[in-house]
């Protein structure tokens, strides 16, 4: 917590000091660990992630923030660490940080980018906390996964 005060200054002299306002610094919250896909059929993808914040910064977590693309065939979501390929401010899906660490993307109708249907299509996910005070955190790194089902046992020759 910081305060600070003060003054104008011009060529016609200096005013007194402001009262003091107090405002506080605000530390980006950390990025959730571990994200993986839990299960998957034609219909829907589950996915999982941990959340061990260093702190007492995790019980500011108020929403989840899932950041989903197209796989266009290039590597580059999953070899930048960065976040330039989504954008912080424009999650494709938020949940509330009450329901847990995992959530289960509707591949049918989900409208997350483009139109729907998305199964059998491939597609890169992060997750981010989001908290009031904190605002979006670090995103989690990329996982790739799609939705399908297992495949169907194969006739004996």
């Amino acid at each position: 917590v910081f305060q600070a005060r003060y003054a104008v200054v011009s060529l016609a002299g200096e005013s007194p000091l402001s009262s003091a306002s107090v405002f506080r610094t605000v530390v980006k919250l950390a990025k959730p660990t571990g994200l993986h896909v839990q299960w998957s059929t034609d219909d829907a993808m589950g996915l999982g992630w941990q959340w061990s914040p260093e702190g007492r910064i995790g019980s500011e977590v108020d929403k989840w923030y899932i950041f989903i693309m197209p796989d266009d065939g290039s590597q580059l979501f999953n070899l930048r660490p960065d976040d330039h390929y989504f954008s912080p401010e424009s999650p494709s899906l938020i949940t509330d940080a009450s329901e847990g660490t995992h959530i289960t993307l509707d591949c049918v109708n989900g409208t997350w980018f483009g139109e729907a249907p998305h199964f059998q299509k491939p597609l890169w996910v992060r997750v981010a906390a989001y908290g009031v005070r904190g605002g979006v955190g670090h995103m989690s790194d990329a996982v790739r996964g799609f939705c399908a089902g297992p495949p169907d046992r194969p006739d004996p020759p």
